[in-house]
């Protein structure tokens, strides 16, 4: 990489502070870049076509990474080109990246109280049940602050500060959360401290060697919103308990009831009469 290229994801990275954009994306974003460097020596970023970027991207098996990682790259480019900094942005003729839509695959909520009481430590237990019983993102629970939880309330709930997208929302703490809570120490500053990636391997941790069951803290939310969405019945206030955007990506979050599927069907095309039935009757 370049010291000019260098300089200009520095540049880069501080425009997007200044955009308010969060440090998630930042990291991503830087991540997917140096790759894309480093995939590409000794061409330089400047020097890249799109061969080298759909080259590069051929190397990730999943739909879904090379649709972040083209995103990413686009977004620089597209920077880059409008403050003059490269001349050219070559993902303007990457064909754009088809994400399969997948089954929701929450944890099943039976299994939610089994796998909170076999914390091993307070902390642990925390950002479990923040996950599951809050469906916080694990950079929520990273930038969770005491100063944010109402708990001792006619209405406990905690707020969350810049989730995705940058925007705040407020949760509803239920009175299990709020009882996990309260044996915490309050504090001014951060509830556990910790940045994203530990709290996230600390959990999958858990959830796969402690609990035997493969899964992670994102699905620890998508339990939480499958939850939610069964016992309101009402998708708007699902998502907005989410912080998503739309509703149609809250839907790609919940897992539906297979048991209401079956018994639709099977009253919806009664099995015809057979004759042999119909003479015995």
């Amino acid at each position: 990489m370049t010291t000019s290229i260098t300089a200009a994801l520095a540049a880069f990275d501080t425009w997007q502070e200044t955009r308010n954009y969060s440090q998630n994306t930042i990291e991503r974003r830087h991540t997917s870049l140096a790759s894309f460097a480093r995939a590409i020596q000794p061409l330089g970023i400047e020097q890249a076509t799109h061969e080298d970027i759909d080259e590069w991207l051929s190397g990730y098996p999943s739909p879904a990474t090379r649709h972040a990682y083209l995103s990413d790259v686009n977004v620089f480019y597209r920077w880059a080109v409008k403050r003059r900094i490269l001349t050219a942005n070559p993902a303007d003729d990457v064909e754009p990246i088809r994400v399969p839509a997948s089954l929701p695959r929450p944890v099943p909520t039976e299994l939610i109280p089994h796998i909170i009481a076999a914390a091993t430590d307070p902390r642990l237990e925390l950002m479990l049940a923040l996950a599951a019983l809050a469906g916080l993102r694990v950079f929520e629970i990273a930038a969770l602050r005491w100063e944010d939880v109402a708990i001792h309330t006619n209405e406990p709930h905690l707020i969350v500060r810049l989730g995705k997208g940058q925007k705040d929302r407020r949760v509803e703490i239920s009175p299990w959360l709020e009882q996990i809570i309260a044996r915490h120490e309050r504090r001014p500053g951060p509830v556990l401290g910790g940045n994203r990636h530990w709290i996230g391997a600390r959990i999958a941790t858990h959830l796969r060697v402690q609990c035997g069951i493969p899964a992670t803290a994102h699905q620890l939310r998508a339990s939480f919103l499958t939850e939610f969405y069964r016992v309101s019945k009402d998708i708007v206030a699902t998502k907005d308990a989410a912080g998503h955007e739309g509703t149609r990506t809250t839907l790609g979050y919940i897992g539906r009831d297979r048991e209401i599927h079956r018994t639709t069907v099977v009253q919806m095309f009664p099995r015809p009469t057979d004759p042999e039935e119909q003479r015995a009757a």
